[in-house]
């Protein structure tokens, strides 16, 4: 069993690792996502079909993929003329998360801020702590 997760799915825990990081353009996420679904659709057997019809439920539940599928083609010059959005719309995505690390990241940095140990926060000592936080992480 072992054997088999290996062969067919160790692409998985390095495209996460991957897809956590931060700033990452979007045709970069999507292109170890796309990577990450054809591994599963490559297992054999009734474990790959299970797989990959979990992976698929996943993805068809998920609304704001094919959105983020076709800015990507757009970002990567592969584009349909029929149905483009604007392209003040599509350089907004170029830096979109796939994954939801990022925001997690700044609720948590936000959280500290509003923590109850923070009485005695001046607005300057906020905009210091911000400054250090939030775009030391850019």
């Amino acid at each position: 069993m072992l054997a088999y997760i290996h062969s067919y799915f160790a692409v998985i825990p390095s495209a996460i690792g991957n897809l956590e990081s931060e700033g990452m353009e979007l045709t970069v996420s999507l292109r170890i996502f796309l990577e990450v679904k054809s591994a599963v659709k490559k297992a054999p057997g009734e474990i790959g079909r299970k797989v990959e019809k979990k992976f698929e439920y996943v993805m068809r539940n998920n609304p704001g993929l094919e959105r983020l599928l076709a800015a990507s083609k757009v970002l990567s010059g592969d584009f349909d003329e029929t149905n483009t959005p604007s392209p003040n719309v599509i350089a907004a995505y170029k830096y979109a998360p796939v994954v939801s690390c990022d925001v997690e990241r700044s609720f948590s940095i936000y959280k500290n801020i509003l923590a109850e140990n923070r009485t005695n926060f001046t607005p300057k000592n906020l905009e210091m702590y911000i400054v250090c936080n939030c775009e030391a992480n850019c």
